[in-house]
């Protein structure tokens, strides 16, 4: 199972969609419940309804999850905290790999990735680069 986070938007359903053409069984993270069906049309095993700032709802959606594909907002002030917060979730529910499209805000001039303020290398696990 793979947790694909902000998985209504135009890049977490091309994820979704690809996953499920590979057999490869998908939980949506969205947080509005509106999306849940079409989510499950394009392929989702599973659907969790809930936000980045409620960890419960993250650690619930992270159970079970081999790997964690993270698709932050897109230009979010809360684009690190968020991050940090899946990054917590998946690491308390031993998920193997995490995998972000965005880690720090577009302000910031470091790298996404090799920011030292980044999530992914604070958390433990092994942070893969999209």
């Amino acid at each position: 199972m793979i947790l694909v986070t902000g998985a209504a938007g135009k890049t977490g359903r091309a994820v979704i969609e690809a996953l499920a053409a590979k057999r490869v069984g998908t939980r949506a993270f969205t947080r509005n419940s509106e999306h849940a069906r079409s989510l499950t049309t394009l392929g989702a095993t599973e659907v969790n309804i809930g936000g980045f700032e409620d960890p419960r709802a993250l650690v619930r959606a992270a159970a079970g999850a081999q790997a964690v594909y993270h698709i932050c907002p897109n230009v979010s002030r809360d684009e690190v905290a968020n991050a940090r917060a899946v990054a917590a979730a998946a690491r308390a529910q031993g998920s193997n790999a995490l995998s972000i499209t965005q880690c720090c805000t577009r302000r910031s001039k470091r790298c996404r990735t090799t920011s030292r303020k980044c999530a992914p290398r604070r958390c433990c696990l092994p942070p893969t680069s999209i």
